[in-house]
């Protein structure tokens, strides 16, 4: 049986990935990918489920961490910080559906250490779809045990 994990990289311009996992065989395919603009950041409630078309739940929502570092603190004078400001609209969507535990932050330096598989790279392109699909292929790798517990 699959499970549906979804990856945000959260911001101005926003990441999001769709993946079915079979922790079975381990094996996974991308479902949808895209990047969403800042003026369509509220499309995101209806990717996380849609009861309409029958859009089941995630049993995990990866996301990209923010953290305001001091060295970097005088570059965002006058910011908006629109990837707190999505991470918080996705926090209230997921807590709206009850699923807020199933929220996961990571770290933006786990995408360092993933590149794109083959097998994905027809639908990966751009740079917050990439950084979104690291996100969850890193989350797929080191969480192998806890995804295969999600299935019973």
């Amino acid at each position: 049986m699959e499970i549906r994990l979804i990856a945000i990289d959260p911001g101005q311009t926003t990441g999001y990935v769709d993946v079915l996992y079979d922790p079975a065989n381990g094996d996974w395919r991308v479902v949808d990918a895209k990047e969403i603009a800042w003026v369509n950041r509220f499309t995101l409630r209806p990717l996380l489920a849609d009861p309409f078309i029958g859009l089941p739940l995630p049993s995990f929502v990866v996301t990209e961490q923010f953290t305001l570092y001091a060295n970097k603190a005088r570059d965002q004078v006058g910011s908006h910080f629109p990837s707190v400001r999505v991470i918080g609209t996705l926090e209230a969507y997921l807590d709206e559906l009850q699923i807020l535990d199933r929220l996961i932050f990571q770290g933006a330096s786990v995408r360092e250490r993933v590149t794109v598989l083959d097998k994905h790279a027809s639908m990966i392109h751009g740079p917050h779809i990439t950084d979104a699909y690291q996100h969850v292929r890193y989350f797929i790798v080191t969480n192998a045990e806890k995804l295969r517990r999600e299935q019973v």
